[in-house]
Parts: structure tokens; C-alpha cells; sequence
């Protein structure tokens, strides 16, 4: 196997075939360096993932689109696989033997055609597609309910300690020394509501301490309260 005849014969083919576009050509070549990593021999057991990763392809509409195609221009042999245990296969076609091209594209010509193979109708690929972003909302829905679900385990962790309780902080954006007052309180009187119920979500107690922060701050009645001008002279007579 001649790689470097094969890939000058495949970009003298692509550069006059005005089906393909970047995306074929990108997805060609991370299917040729699969063919290259398992020594040039067929079929080539393919994973949607990985190449959607080297051809730097989004989108799985885009890349089953393309690799139907590629199929389809006879750049390829695609056999897909129904079994997610078990990756789909590729023929790679030699462009550098003849012989051997010719004999992979009467096998092509006398399978079963590419609808068949791969099957989706413009219809199902939108179908598959609002089934796939279906998915995904699930999915992140399901993330968002572990999510919340792990903070409340957190919450009902008690006593926590000192740098859970100041990543809270910072996370919310309250001042570390506010986490050490918290802290400090709760720990003193055994972590109680009130100092006689029992706390039973440290976060949810967190947050009320933050709400109600300007409570605990006290106020020095000689310079809050009154107003003292500190620029009087008090050599001059009352």
C-alpha cells in the first residue's frame, strides 16, 4: 500500500468532484487514519465519536450525512452496524490498485444500496435529530436534579466543616470572615436553630445568616448614632 500515491490520487479526485465540500474531505481523512493506524487493512471497525472528534464535526446530522455520501461518491464501503456493542465498518477503497478498486466497487454495485444501509429519509434524520435534542434536555435535566439532589445530601452533612462552609461562602459571594462568624456560632451552640432545634440543612441556615447579616452588625452609639463633626476646636470658648 502506497499511502502517499493513495492520498495524492484521493485530493486529484476531490479537487474535481464538486460534490464534496471541507467537511467530506476532513472526515475522509480521519477515516484514512483509522485505515493507516490498523496497517491499510479492511474492513475498519469505525467509532462515531472518535471521528467526530479528529474531523472536528459537531454535529451527528453532519456526520452521518457525510459518511452516507462518501458512500454513495464510492469513496468508501459504509456497513453500518444496528448493535451498540459493535462499531460499524469501512472498506476503504485503494486508489493506488486498480484491480482492487474495481473489485470493491462491483461489491458496492451488487450490495444492498446505501437507503438500505443507512435508511434515514430527510424525515427521519429530522426525526432522529428532535429525538437526539429530546435527549439531551432529558439528560440535562436529569444532571440538574442530581445536582440539586447532591447540594441537599451536602446541606444535611453536619457538622460541616470550615472549608465547606467558606467554598459556600465565596461561592455566594459573602466575605470569608462571614463564614468564620457562622461557623463559629453554630459550633458553639452544637449546631441548633435558635440554640434548641436541631439544624437540619446547614446551607439553607447559611443563607438565612447572610440575609440577616446586617442584623449582626452592631452600632457604636457615640459615632453612629449622633452626629459628631470630628474638625471642631475645642480651644475656643463654649
Amino acid at each position: 500500500m502506497n499511502y502517499i500515491r493513495h492520498l495524492n490520487t484521493f485530493f486529484e479526485k476531490a479537487s474535481q468532484d464538486d460534490r464534496l465540500n471541507p467537511t467530506h474531505i476532513s472526515l475522509y481523512m480521519a477515516l484514512f487514519q483509522y485505515w493507516n493506524i490498523n496497517r491499510f487493512r479492511n474492513p475498519v471497525s469505525i467509532s462515531r465519536h472518535q471521528l467526530m472528534k479528529v474531523s472536528k464535526i459537531g454535529s451527528r446530522v453532519t456526520y452521518n450525512r457525510c459518511l452516507r455520501q462518501l458512500h454513495m461518491f464510492n469513496y468508501i464501503n459504509y456497513i453500518p452496524s444496528h448493535n451498540p456493542f459493535k462499531g460499524s465498518l469501512v472498506n476503504m477503497i485503494n486508489f493506488c490498485t486498480s484491480t482492487e478498486q474495481a473489485l470493491i466497487n462491483n461489491m458496492i454495485k451488487s450490495g444492498p444500496s446505501i437507503e438500505q444501509l443507512v435508511g434515514p429519509s430527510i424525515n427521519n434524520i429530522k426525526n432522529t435529530n428532535n429525538k437526539t435534542i429530546d435527549k439531551e434536555h432529558e439528560e440535562a435535566k436529569s444532571l440538574g436534579n442530581e445536582h440539586r439532589k447532591f447540594e441537599e445530601k451536602a446541606g444535611r452533612n453536619i457538622p460541616p466543616g470550615f472549608s465547606e462552609v467558606e467554598t459556600f461562602f465565596i461561592a455566594e459571594k459573602q466575605p470569608q470572615v462571614e463564614a468564620q462568624k457562622f461557623f463559629n456560632h453554630f459550633r458553639s451552640n452544637g449546631w441548633k436553630v435558635g440554640g434548641k432545634t436541631p439544624m437540619e440543612n446547614w446551607q439553607a441556615a447559611a443563607l438565612n445568616w447572610m440575609l440577616n447579616s446586617g442584623n449582626f452588625k452592631s452600632t457604636n452609639p457615640k459615632t453612629g448614632n449622633l452626629n459628631v463633626t470630628t474638625t471642631k476646636d475645642y480651644s475656643e470658648p463654649l
